[in-house]
């Protein structure tokens, strides 16, 4: 029993490494993405995807930056991006 308590704890501290901090989750696909729910579809499928967080600013019908991230809120980005497209 202890061998497998040892083996399930270092698979997860494993998964702790990947997702790094201020995440809780991860696709195994895709390291970099989180899951997040989607809106729904036409089928009324609200479902849980690994997508990244994209954020666009334009003027004058210009694209004058962008922000990608991991992060499902963009409470975190926004200070980052703001900061990014005024330099």
């Amino acid at each position: 029993m202890l061998k497998d308590w040892k083996e399930k704890f270092e698979k997860y501290k494993e998964h702790l490494e990947i997702m790094g901090e201020n995440r809780n989750s991860y696709s195994k696909t895709d390291y970099d993405a989180t899951f997040m729910r989607m809106k729904e579809d036409h089928m009324k499928n609200g479902q849980l995807k690994p997508v990244y967080n994209i954020q666009l600013a334009s003027a004058s019908g210009f694209i004058i930056g962008e922000n990608i991230s991991h992060h499902p809120n963009c409470i975190y980005t926004l200070n980052l991006f703001l900061n990014k497209l005024q330099k």
